[in-house]
């Protein structure tokens, strides 16, 4: 177990477990960091006029958009990544003691990862999302991801942001590099490009409402992003788990319910009618 007092203990304490409001109130207050809607905007107005208006939802908090490594997310990745990638850490660690020995580094650490994301997808299909929301996101099982892979580089690997170190004879944890959190935000984060998965009945609510967003994805703006998206990054390991599972039945696909495949419906069903 790690000591209350090292490093990594007052850091998941500071930022004050898995809703992690400490780190919210950071980009609530501060003034520098524009955010949309605007935070004197309160959850209700914001929900009254948002696709998810007519969704019985346990909660409506919807968060405010905020841009980090020219990625559009909503706040609530920032509560997913610490939170969450602290909860999948603790599992990852769990899973990794157990099957090093066995199988060898490499191969626990996989297992690890994966019984990990496998722990957010529970997760999103339960209470965190369908069961509270009626919405599974594929953005927040990233933002997860990425928190994971957060409290793996803190204290350990190759290249960690704290070693320990004996200074004047007392052990003491000296900070190697800096942290950045531009360095785990990716386009995966964000809902416009990652998309959620509803429940059916939510989907049948939500779908007409997304039509009419249909000539704003073809702009110029959203083109434009996308575009950038695309050229600067690359799917990540959490990423590419989840498709291999969609791929092999095992998990549901996203896609579906994505703007593009909701637009492209209504483009070869205008057209058809267009043609009789």
């Amino acid at each position: 177990m790690r000591s209350p007092t090292s490093p990594f203990s007052k850091t998941t304490k500071a930022i004050n477990g898995l809703y992690s409001k400490n780190t919210l109130e950071f980009f609530r207050n501060n003034k520098d960091i524009s955010a949309y809607p605007a935070w004197d905007e309160s959850y209700e107005e914001i929900y009254k006029r948002s696709i998810f208006k007519d969704i019985e939802m346990f909660h409506s908090d919807l968060s405010r958009i905020i841009e980090v490594n020219g990625v559009r997310i909503g706040t609530d990745k920032i509560a997913h990544f610490f939170g969450m990638g602290f909860l999948y850490w603790l599992n990852y660690k769990k899973t990794y003691i157990k099957y090093k020995r066995r199988i060898g580094h490499e191969a626990a650490h996989i297992r690890a990862v994966n019984s990990s994301i496998k722990l957010g997808i529970k997760a999103e299909k339960g209470i965190i999302g369908w069961k509270s929301q009626q919405t599974a996101s594929f953005a927040d099982l990233e933002a997860n991801y990425q928190g994971l892979k957060f409290f793996l580089d803190f204290c350990s690997g190759e290249n960690p942001m704290v070693k320990a170190q004996k200074i004047k004879g007392k052990k003491k944890w000296v900070l190697q590099r800096s942290v950045d959190f531009r360095d785990y935000v990716n386009p995966w984060w964000d809902e416009t490009f990652y998309s959620n998965l509803y429940l059916p009945e939510a989907f049948n609510i939500i779908k007409p409402k997304m039509l009419k967003y249909c000539d704003m994805r073809k702009s110029s703006i959203v083109e434009a992003k996308f575009d950038y998206y695309r050229s600067n990054f690359t799917p990540t390991y959490g990423v590419r788990y989840l498709s291999e599972l969609i791929e092999n039945g095992e998990l549901e696909d996203n896609n579906v319910h994505s703007l593009d495949r909701v637009c492209d419906e209504k483009e070869r069903q205008d057209l058809s009618r267009q043609q009789r």
